[in-house]
């Protein structure tokens, strides 16, 4: 079975065989340009395929130098190679029929006559230089453009750049090192104890206590002595030194006048008699009370007012005493209308201020 492998550098198709494909792993050099490739990484069609599809390849053309292999490993495979007249493939004609195709696919290819030697060195070596300037004009003829590649200049024609520091445009501020802080252990003291202040504290609660029970026998000492007789010598001390009095209890909402009267004296013009019964509900002796006396006309308006004190209208009665519970008073007084004419009268008790 023969098949085609196409060089990689000059693209011109070889014909081999197995026997060729199996030696050095399939490297072989191109009989044209002298480069080293592998037949099978470029390794196109068989001939029975070209046959089968019908299509017309390239007519092989005869390299101005033909593959060579090693005389020592040709020696260790002779039976193996053959040697064939390598061809160049030409650009096919659409006209062409397959079988001018079959008739130059058959010319017998010649074998490689030298093998690549193993190391990399060797085959550079052994690789011959070409005309690059021919080459050109080769694939010029051919329609073909090659790119230039950029030259990679050599190990020795490197520069070395060395690093250029730009002068800033602004000038930077100069940083000053702050002192890194250390962490420092404080040892907490416990403050001592203000004792004084807590016995401050005392005292003065103890005074405001005294202030408030001072306060309350004085706006109280009236009817604490009329509650607990038995504590009222001591109010009374306490009365001497705050220069104060004790009096009885005065609470005109716990007197009443159960009954009133006011009717002319018979015997004597313009004169009238004021008869009432007052009487103290509270379960503490009370202070006697002022009595007032309205008179009015029969339009029911004020014409005349007067107010008795308790020795006026209690003559003859304990007033320091005063107005046990449940006791009741009768009270009668003459009074002189001289030229009024009263149609009627109110009673008031109350307690000056």
């Amino acid at each position: 079975m023969v098949m085609v492998t196409t060089c990689p550098a000059c693209h011109t198709r070889f014909r081999v065989t197995p026997e060729q494909m199996e030696a050095h792993g399939g490297d072989v050099r191109c009989g044209r340009c002298a480069k080293v490739f592998n037949a099978h990484v470029y390794l196109e069609h068989n001939l029975e395929e070209l046959q089968h599809e019908g299509q017309s390849r390239l007519p092989f053309e005869e390299p101005g130098n033909q593959a060579e292999m090693p005389e020592e490993e040709a020696k260790q495979q002779p039976a193996a190679v053959e040697e064939f007249p390598a061809e160049e493939l030409a650009a096919p004609s659409s006209e062409e029929a397959p079988d001018e195709v079959e008739e130059e696919l058959a010319q017998p290819l010649q074998a490689v006559d030298e093998l690549l030697p193993e190391s990399p060195a060797e085959v550079e070596s052994s690789i011959p230089e070409w005309d690059e300037a021919a080459l050109y004009e080769m694939y010029a003829a051919a329609g073909v453009l090659l790119k230039e590649e950029p030259a990679v200049p050599a190990p020795e024609e490197f520069v070395t750049v060395e690093p250029v520091t730009l002068a800033p445009q602004f000038a930077p501020e100069p940083v000053t090192e702050r002192p890194v802080a250390r962490d420092t252990f404080v040892e907490i003291e416990r403050a001592p104890k203000k004792r004084s202040f807590f016995w401050l504290w005392l005292i003065g609660a103890l005074l405001l206590l005294a202030s408030l029970g001072v306060q309350g026998l004085y706006f109280f000492r009236s009817d604490l002595a009329a509650r607990y007789p038995e504590f009222k010598p001591f109010l009374q001390q306490f009365c001497g030194v705050l220069q104060c009095s004790i009096r009885l209890p005065a609470n005109p909402d716990l007197l009443s006048i159960e009954t009133s009267n006011l009717e002319a004296d018979p015997q004597r013009a313009n004169l009238v008699a004021l008869n009432a019964i007052l009487r103290n509900r509270s379960k503490l002796a009370q202070e006697y009370p002022q009595l007032e006396l309205t008179l009015t006309d029969n339009q029911d308006r004020m014409i005349a007012r007067r107010i008795f004190t308790p020795g006026e209208y209690a003559k003859g009665s304990n007033l320091k005493r005063g107005m046990v519970p449940n006791e009741e008073i009768t009270v009668k007084l003459y009074l002189d209308l001289g030229d009024l004419k009263a149609a009627g009268y109110r009673v008031f008790l109350f307690y000056p201020q």
